[in-house]
C-alpha cells in the first residue's frame, strides 16, 4: 500500500478584507469573492457578441446559463466597429448595449475585455488598419516591428491616445446605464506597461463604468504595480500556436498537474515572452482568479489538435484543485468572424502574425461551438458548475495543500481543506504525457479533527476526480467518499461514480456503505448517477453531387500559399434544413452559398457543423482542397485525413439545437 501524508490542520485560515476592490455587493479578499456578505465561486464563460448572429444571441445565453455559466465575458474588437475611420457601427449583432441588457434579463453578469487590443485571433489584436497605420507612421523612426513591438500603439503616445479615448468613450457611452457589468479587463497580454494601463482604467472609471472588478493577464510575469488592477490567469489543454511534437506535450503537460505556480508556462507564448522576472504583486494576497481557461481549443493551419471532454475537464479540476476560485473560460461559445469588411477579420501570417487561422470559423472546440452545436464538454461542465454553485461557498475559503517536489510519474493531488473538512482531488490524465494506473493507494490526511484515510484500490489511467471528507452537509456527516459529491438539493445529495473506482461513503462513526442508485443514509437521501450526455442529434443524408469542374475562386485559400488542387460538391438542401453536418477528408474547405462565401474548415478529425439557417433555398457548394502525405507530414493532426479526393457525406437536420 503506497501511503501519501498530507498535513491538513496548519492551514491558514486568515481571511483579509483590505482590499482596495470590491464594493458592497462583490468584495475581493486575499482568498475568494464574497458576493453579499457570503464566499462567492463563479463560473464565467466568453462569448463574443459580435462574431455571433444577433439571433443567436439568447438560444446562445441561455444556453450558457443552463450550463451553469454565471458571468458572460466578451472581448470588443475595436475593428468590428470602425474598421474605415470614423465609421463606428452599433447595428446588428456590433450592438453590444443590446448584448449586455440583454445578458441582464437573462440574470447574467457581464465581464467588459476593452481592450483597446485584444488578440482574440483576430487581425492586428482588433486594431482597426487605419488606426496600426496612422501609429506606425507618427513613429516610424522608431524601427520597430509590428505587432510584438506595439509599435506606436499601447502606451501614452500620440495619435493613439487621442483614438483611444474617443474608442473608450464610445463603449462606455453605450454600457453607462448597464448594472449588471462587474468587471473590466484591462488591455491583454501586455506584459512591460503599467503606466499606461493605469491610464487606460482610469478612463473607464472617467467615462462611468464603475465595477468591483478591475483586472489585467498576469501570464508572463505581468507588472502591475500601482495600477489598481488585479492579476487574472489562464491555462489551455493544447497549444496550437506552437511547432513541435513530443517537446511541446511535455510543455502542456504543466496545465494538468496541481501546482502553486499559477503562470502557465504556455499560455500566450506566440506573442509575448515568458522569461522570469520579478512579479510585482504577491499572489498569496489576492485570489487566484482565471479568464482564459481553455474548454477547447482553436486550430491553426499547422497545428491541429482534437480536444476531448477529459482534457478539459483535467484542466478545469487541476485549476480548482490548485486554489482557483473564479472559473472563468474562454471561449465558451465559439463564433464566426465577419467576412463585410475590407480585409479578412483573422489572425493570419499575411497580417504579421505567426499563425494561420481559419477566415471565419472561431469554433475553438467549445462546449457551444461556432454554429451553435452543443459538444459532449458541455455536459461534463455543466455538472462541475453544479458543484460550484452548490458548495463553491464551503471551498472558496479553503487553502490548497498541494504535493512537494512531484515528479511525473508521481500521482497527481491536491486538497482543499480549512484544516478539519475539504476535499481531495486526484488527476490521473494528460494530453501529451501516458500517465500510469496506481494500484493500492491511500491519502492519510491529517485534520485538526485527527487523521482521516481514504483508500483506492485502484486509481485508473486518463480519470480525473474530487472527492469530500470531514464533511457535514445536507444533514449527513461524512468521513470520506470514494465517489464524487457533485449536487446538493433540498434534503438529497447526488453523488457520481469515478470510473473504475468502487463508490463507498464513510460515516462519521466508521460505517462504509456501499453507494447505489438510490438510498437513505441516516435519513439523508442519496442518489447515485452518471454524467449525463444529451445523445447525438439524428439526421437525414443529403445528396452530393461531385462537380465535373470547379466554378469557384480559389482566393480563399491563396494566404496559404497551396496549389489549387480543389474538388467541388453541391449540396442539395431540403425544406427547413436548420444545420448540415459535413463529415468530410482533406486539408482545407470552403462553403459557399449562390457562389458568395460563407464559412470555412481545417480539417482535424471531427465533423464539421453548419447553420445555414441564413442560406436555405441557396446552392450551396462546398470547395475541398485535398491533402497529400508531405502535407501530413509538415501539420500536426491527432486525426489523419485520407489523400487524394474523397466525396463528404453530409446530414440534414431541423432541430432547434445540433447536438454532437
Amino acid at each position: 500500500m503506497k501511503t501519501i501524508m498530507i498535513n491538513a490542520k496548519n492551514v491558514d485560515n486568515t481571511i483579509n478584507e483590505d482590499s482596495f476592490f470590491g464594493n458592497n455587493t462583490i468584495k475581493v479578499t486575499n482568498k475568494c469573492l464574497y458576493r453579499e456578505g457570503k464566499p462567492w465561486l463563479p463560473v464565467m464563460g466568453e462569448m463574443h457578441y459580435s462574431r455571433v448572429p444577433e439571433r443567436e444571441w439568447k438560444k446562445s445565453l441561455q444556453l450558457m446559463k443552463d450550463g451553469g455559466i454565471e458571468i458572460i465575458s466578451s472581448y470588443v474588437f475595436w475593428n468590428h466597429h470602425e474598421m474605415q475611420k470614423g465609421k463606428f457601427r452599433l447595428d446588428g449583432n456590433r450592438n453590444i448595449k443590446k448584448f449586455v441588457q440583454l445578458c441582464d434579463e437573462l440574470g447574467l453578469y457581464f465581464f467588459l475585455r476593452i481592450g483597446p487590443w485584444c488578440h482574440g485571433e483576430a487581425r492586428q489584436g482588433g486594431f482597426p488598419d487605419w488606426l496600426v497605420e496612422e501609429c506606425k507612421e507618427a513613429c516610424k523612426d522608431w524601427h520597430m516591428e509590428w505587432p510584438f513591438s506595439g509599435i506606436g500603439t499601447r502606451r501614452d503616445v500620440e495619435p493613439y491616445m487621442t483614438y483611444v479615448k474617443a474608442y473608450i468613450k464610445k463603449i462606455c457611452g453605450e454600457l453607462a446605464e448597464c448594472k449588471n457589468i462587474i468587471g473590466v479587463q484591462i488591455e491583454n497580454e501586455l506584459t512591460d506597461a503599467p503606466e499606461y494601463m493605469k491610464k487606460i482604467r482610469d478612463l473607464v472609471v472617467q467615462n462611468g463604468i464603475n465595477v468591483p472588478l478591475y483586472t489585467a493577464t498576469a501570464w508572463g510575469n505581468t507588472r502591475l504595480e500601482n495600477t489598481n488592477l488585479l492579476p487574472i490567469w489562464g491555462g489551455y489543454p493544447e497549444a496550437p500556436w506552437e511547432r513541435g511534437g513530443e517537446d511541446i506535450a511535455r510543455q502542456i503537460d504543466n496545465v494538468y498537474k496541481f501546482r502553486k505556480e499559477r503562470n502557465d508556462s504556455v499560455i500566450g507564448a506566440d506573442i509575448i515572452s515568458h522569461a522570469e522576472s520579478d512579479a510585482t504583486y504577491i499572489t498569496d494576497c489576492v485570489p487566484y482568479m482565471t479568464c482564459e481557461l481553455g474548454p477547447g481549443n482553436q486550430i491553426t493551419y499547422h497545428r491541429r489538435p482534437l480536444i476531448m471532454e477529459e482534457d478539459v475537464y483535467s484542466v478545469s479540476l487541476c485549476t480548482l484543485g490548485s486554489g482557483c476560485n473564479l472559473l472563468g473560460y474562454y471561449v465558451f461559445r465559439g463564433g464566426l468572424n465577419p467576412t463585410d469588411e475590407m480585409h479578412p477579420m483573422q489572425e493570419s501570417m499575411i497580417s504579421g502574425y505567426p499563425n494561420d487561422y481559419p477566415i471565419t470559423t472561431y469554433d475553438f472546440q467549445a462546449p457551444i461551438g461556432s454554429d451553435g452545436q452543443v459538444r459532449r464538454s458541455y455536459f461534463v461542465f455543466k455538472e462541475l458548475f453544479d458543484f460550484c454553485h452548490k458548495f463553491g461557498d464551503i471551498m472558496a475559503p479553503m487553502d490548497a495543500i498541494l504535493p512537494e517536489n512531484e515528479q511525473e510519474e508521481d500521482i497527481r493531488w491536491a486538497v482543499r481543506t480549512n484544516g478539519e473538512s475539504g476535499f481531495l482531488f486526484v488527476n490521473n490524465h494528460s494530453r501529451g504525457i501516458r500517465l500510469k494506473q496506481q494500484t493500492n493507494v491511500e491519502f492519510n490526511i491529517e485534520t485538526q479533527n485527527g487523521n482521516i484515510v481514504i483508500p483506492f484500490k485502484k486509481i485508473p489511467l486518463d480519470i480525473a476526480f474530487f472527492v469530500p471528507f470531514g464533511l457535514n452537509v445536507g444533514g449527513l456527516k461524512i468521513k470520506y467518499s470514494t465517489a464524487m459529491l457533485v449536487n446538493m438539493e433540498e434534503n438529497t445529495l447526488i453523488f457520481r461514480a469515478v470510473k473504475g473506482i468502487v463508490p463507498v461513503i464513510c460515516l462519521e462513526n466508521g460505517d462504509i456503505i456501499n453507494l447505489c442508485n438510490e438510498q437513505e443514509i441516516c435519513g439523508v437521501k442519496v442518489i447515485m448517477r452518471d454524467t449525463y450526455y444529451r445523445k447525438p442529434s439524428k439526421g437525414e443524408k443529403l445528396e452530393v453531387e461531385c462537380l465535373s469542374e470547379n466554378t469557384l475562386d480559389f482566393g480563399q485559400f491563396e494566404h496559404l500559399n497551396l496549389t489549387d488542387r480543389t474538388q467541388e460538391y453541391r449540396i442539395k438542401l431540403k425544406e427547413n434544413i436548420k444545420y448540415i453536418k459535413i463529415n468530410w477528408q482533406g486539408n482545407v474547405a470552403a462553403l459557399y452559398a449562390d457562389n458568395e462565401f460563407i464559412t470555412d474548415n481545417y480539417f482535424y478529425g471531427e465533423p464539421w457543423a453548419v447553420d445555414v439557417s441564413d442560406i436555405a433555398g441557396k446552392e450551396i457548394i462546398i470547395k475541398i482542397q485535398p491533402i497529400d502525405e508531405k502535407e501530413i507530414s509538415d501539420i500536426y493532426l491527432d486525426v489523419i485525413p485520407q489523400t487524394g479526393n474523397v466525396v463528404p457525406v453530409v446530414e440534414g437536420f431541423i432541430d432547434e439545437y445540433l447536438y454532437v
